[in-house]
C-alpha cells in the first residue's frame, strides 16, 4: 500500500514539455496511476540522477505486467536498461536491450536498443573490463562486443548503424595490430558498404594490413600479391591521394622486390636440399613473375651458369586436353557419326545404320629410337569423369592404383588421354576406354601394356 502511494505521488509530479515557437510549453500530463505515468516518472528520476529509484519503480511495474500485452513494455525495458547502466552495470543493461531486440523487433524503441548495445560494445572495445562476481572487472569484454556488432549487422543490414558498428570493429583490429583480422574485416566492410563515406579509409588500411603481414623472405608472400592488386585498384579510384600517400610506383616496386626475394629464398632452399629440378623451377618462376627485380637478374645468372633454360617449357594442361576431346566429339556429332561406345552392347538394335568413317586423329610425332623404352607401366593418376588422365612411368607406383570409376554406357564417345613422361615427355596418346562397358565398368588400363612407340 505504501509502495502504491509512493508511485502515485511520483507519477503526479511527472510533467511533459513540448518545444514550440513560444518556447517550452507543458503538454497534457498522463493521468496518475496509468502505465504512461509510471514510465514518465522513471524517466524523470533517471534524468535527476537517481537511477536506483527508477529501477525500483520499473522492476515493480514490469513484474506486474510482464505477461500482459502492454504497449509500454518495450519502453519500460529500455528505461530500466538505461537506469541499470547509469548505476554501473552495463552487462545487466545489455540483458534488457536484448530483450527488446528479441521479443519486440517491431517496437519504436528497437533501433534505440541497438544503439545502446553499440555504445556498450564500444566501451568494451575501448578497454572496459566485464564485471565478474558482481564487482570485480577481470574478464575482457571484446568477445561480447564482437557478438553485438555481428548481431547489429544481422538485424539492420545495410543501415548507417550497421556501417558504424562494423567500422568500429575494423578500427579496433587495426589499432590493436591484429593485421589478419583487420584485413578480413575491412574486406567485409567494403563488400557490404561499397559506397560508404569511409571507403577510402578502408581501402587504404586494408592495403597496409596486407603489407604488414609479410614477415620476410622466409615466410608466405601471398599478402603482397593481394596488396599489389589492391594498390592498383586504389590508384584507379583515388589517383591524387595515392600519389600523396605514397601508393605509387615506388611502393609497387618494393612489393615486387619483396615477393621476388621470397621466391629466391625458396630456390636457395631447394639448392641446400640437393634438388636441382626444384631449384630450376623456382628460378624460372621468379624470372617469369618478377622480371624487373634484382632477384630476377640473379636467377638468370644462375640458370645460365647451370645451362638451364630461362623459360620453362610449355606443357598442355589437363583442361586443354579435355577441350581437345570435346572438340573431337563435337566434330563427330556434326558429321552425324555415332560416337564410339554410345550404344551399350546389351542394348544394340537389330540393324545398325551404316555410318561414315570416323574422323582421323592428327598424327603425333614419334621419338627417336634411342629414346624409346620397350615397356612402361600405365597407371591412372587422376579421374575427371569421362576423360581419364593416365601417366606412363618406368617403374610401378609406390601404391597400387585404386579401383576404376564406373563408365556409364550412355556417356557418348568416352575417350581418355594419357601423357607419357620420362623418355616420352609431352607426347599425347589417345586411348578409347569406351569398350568393356557392358558390365557397367570401364576398360582396365592399369595393366602392363606395350607402347614402345610412345
Amino acid at each position: 500500500m505504501v509502495i502504491c502511494a509512493a508511485v502515485g505521488l511520483a507519477c503526479a509530479q511527472s510533467r511533459t514539455f513540448e518545444l514550440t515557437d513560444a518556447g517550452l510549453e507543458p503538454k497534457n500530463a498522463p493521468a496518475p496511476g496509468t502505465d504512461a505515468a509510471v514510465i514518465g516518472e522513471a524517466r524523470r528520476l533517471l534524468a535527476e540522477g537517481q537511477p536506483g529509484k527508477a529501477t525500483d519503480i520499473l522492476d515493480t511495474w514490469i513484474e506486474a505486467n510482464e505477461t500482459s500485452k502492454s504497449p509500454y513494455l518495450p519502453e519500460a525495458y529500455l528505461v530500466r536498461g538505461d537506469a541499470i547502466r547509469a548505476d554501473g552495470d552495463e552487462y545487466e543493461a545489455l540483458v534488457n536491450y536484448e530483450k527488446i531486440c528479441k521479443d519486440y523487433p517491431a517496437s519504436d524503441v528497437f533501433v534505440t536498443a541497438l544503439e545502446r548495445e553499440l555504445e556498450v560494445a564500444q566501451l568494451y572495445l575501448g578497454g572496459l573490463r566485464k564485471k565478474s562476481l558482481g564487482f570485480l572487472r577481470i574478464d575482457t569484454g571484446v568477445p561480447h562486443a564482437e557478438e553485438i556488432i555481428t548481431r547489429i549487422n544481422e538485424r539492420l543490414p545495410g543501415s548507417k548503424l550497421a556501417e558504424r558498428a562494423l567500422l568500429a570493429l575494423c578500427d579496433y583490429y587495426y589499432t590493436r595490430r591484429d593485421l589478419r583480422g583487420a584485413a578480413e574485416t575491412y574486406d567485409v566492410f567494403l563488400t557490404h558498404f561499397p559506397r560508404s563515406a569511409s571507403r577510402q579509409k578502408a581501402l587504404q588500411r586494408r592495403i597496409y594490413s596486407n603489407i604488414a603481414q609479410f614477415k620476410g623472405p622466409s615466410y608466405d608472400a601471398s599478402g603482397l600479391v593481394e596488396a599489389q592488386y589492391q594498390i592498383d585498384r586504389y590508384r584507379m579510384e583515388y589517383p591524387a591521394d595515392a600519389e600523396r600517400s605514397g601508393m605509387g610506383d615506388a611502393l609497387s616496386a618494393r612489393l615486387d622486390e619483396s615477393a621476388a626475394q621470397q621466391i629466391w629464398g625458396v630456390s636457395e632452399w631447394y639448392k641446400r636440399r640437393g634438388d636441382p629440378p626444384g631449384q630450376r623451377f623456382a628460378l624460372q618462376r621468379l624470372v617469369k613473375k618478377h622480371p624487373n627485380t634484382s632477384a630476377a637478374q640473379l636467377a638468370i645468372e644462375t640458370l645460365t651458369k647451370n645451362n638451364w633454360p630461362i623459360e620453362a617449357p610449355v606443357r598442355l594442361r589437363i583442361r586443354d586436353e579435355v577441350a581437345a576431346a570435346e572438340r573431337l566429339n563435337k566434330a563427330a556429332a556434326d558429321k552425324k557419326v555415332p560416337p564410339s561406345g554410345s550404344i551399350p552392347p546389351t542394348a544394340k538394335p537389330a540393324m545398325e545404320p551404316k555410318a561414315s568413317p570416323a574422323p582421323q586423329l592428327p598424327q603425333l610425332p614419334q621419338l627417336p629410337r634411342s629414346l624409346r623404352r620397350p615397356r612402361h607401366l600405365l597407371y591412372k593418376t587422376r579421374n575427371r569423369g569421362a576423360n581419364e588422365v593416365y601417366l606412363a612411368a618406368s617403374r610401378p607406383p609406390t601404391r597400387a592404383p585404386g579401383p576404376e570409376r564406373n563408365v556409364r554406357p550412355d556417356d557418348g564417345n568416352v575417350r581418355a588421354w594419357r601423357m607419357c613422361r620420362g623418355p616420352a615427355v609431352g607426347i599425347l596418346v589417345q586411348h578409347d576406354v569406351s569398350q568393356g562397358c557392358a558390365n557397367g565398368r570401364g576398360a582396365d588400363l592399369s595393366e602392363h601394356i606395350d607402347h614402345g612407340g610412345c
